[in-house]
């Protein structure tokens, strides 16, 4: 997912800065050089590396970036109604979701995350976001 953001935004945002050009969070941007510059400089990643899952949500969902993005993230839930402009509750889901190997004691997924994470995965495969 991480992947899939960054190449569009760095094909939108051209140049080293694409980042800074995207976010206009201050705070999302200071949280994740906080985290660039925790690490040790010789080993120290591109800072887009460190951003949070929940991060390329608010990225992906910004009104300057939403229209590089809403052909192929624009996914709405079972559960939600028609009519919204934005379709982005999933990365909500699968970030709940995802809590459960990092933190799998007295947890399992329930058959109702099963699906959901199902449904998600056939959607972004169909769409060509992962294969």
């Amino acid at each position: 997912m991480q992947g899939y953001v960054l190449t569009v935004l760095k094909k939108v945002y051209l140049g080293e800065n694409y980042l800074e050009e995207a976010v206009d969070n201050k705070e999302m941007l200071k949280k994740t050089y906080e985290k660039y510059l925790d690490n040790d400089p010789a080993e120290r990643k591109e800072l887009a590396t460190y951003l949070d899952f929940l991060d390329l949500r608010k990225i992906v969902e910004t009104p300057k970036n939403w229209e590089h993005f809403s052909d192929k993230l624009n996914i709405p839930l079972p559960e939600e109604k028609k009519g919204k402009a934005r379709y982005v509750s999933w990365f909500d889901e699968v970030n709940k979701i995802r809590r459960i190997p990092a933190h799998p004691f007295n947890r399992a997924y329930s058959d109702t995350e099963v699906l959901t994470l199902d449904a998600i995965y056939g959607e972004l495969a169909k769409r060509g976001v992962i294969s």
